[in-house]
């Protein structure tokens, strides 16, 4: 209950005093209630005040933004490794090859062609099936002496095959061996030389596509032993 009730007008604002308190109403729907030693803030105590809150803010979440940042750090720094390592490594493919011989008659023979091809890297390597091909060239009798290669005397080859051309894909996993073979049918009483063109598709920005070659001689003038 009020204890003095005093009134006054004064801009239309009428004002009454309460026990601790002084009631001001411009009207019936709205009304302020300000205590008796009211005082502005002074603009220090509001800056300290907004300080404080600065500080609690930067106190419960700078652990959360530290884990992360140090995460978009690791993203980044891991994601510029691997671009670097892919432009910088080098596929470490190694293969063999060998023969076999299976006669047919006088004149034709089956010639297997066998190959083991280890993929010593850290990366898989997919094979260009279609452009992975095998070519057959005869060796002349009178071949001039010396270097047998395949790209400089031996002219066209006698066969061409691409074994895998039927296959979507090949892949050579990391530190693993895969035997592959393939067979021909071939004139005797020749000699030939073998040659085994693995074409790589290789993710790397000055060799593409990356080419394996070996090569090795079939002796057909005799039959098999």
């Amino acid at each position: 209950m009020p204890v003095q009730n005093v009134s006054s007008t004064l801009s239309s604002v009428s004002f009454r005093v309460f026990r601790g308190s002084i009631f001001a109403s411009r009207s019936e729907a709205g009304c302020f209630i300000l205590p008796l030693d009211f005082r502005l803030p002074s603009p220090a105590s509001v800056m300290m005040e907004c300080m404080s809150d600065v500080a609690t803010f930067i106190r419960e979440w700078t652990p959360t933004i530290a884990v992360f940042a140090t995460g978009a750090w690791v993203l980044v720094n891991s994601i510029k490794e691997e671009r670097s390592r892919r432009e910088t490594d080098i596929p470490a493919m190694d293969g063999t090859l060998s023969v076999g011989v299976i006669r047919l008659d006088a004149e034709k023979s089956i010639v297997a062609i066998n190959a083991i091809w280890r993929n010593r890297g850290t990366v898989p390597i997919r094979m260009m099936t279609r452009d992975t091909r095998i070519e057959i060239f005869a060796v002349a009798p009178d071949i001039e002496c010396g270097a047998l290669t395949s790209a400089t005397n031996l002219g066209e080859p006698v066969a061409v095959h691409t074994p895998y051309a039927d296959h979507e894909t090949f892949l050579f996993e990391p530190r693993t061996r895969s035997e592959l073979q393939c067979h021909v049918v071939l004139k005797n009483k020749s000699v030939y030389l073998v040659r085994w063109n693995l074409l790589l598709d290789i993710d790397h920005p000055q060799v593409h596509p990356w080419h394996n070659i070996r090569e090795i001689t079939c002796d057909l003038r005799q039959g098999p032993a």
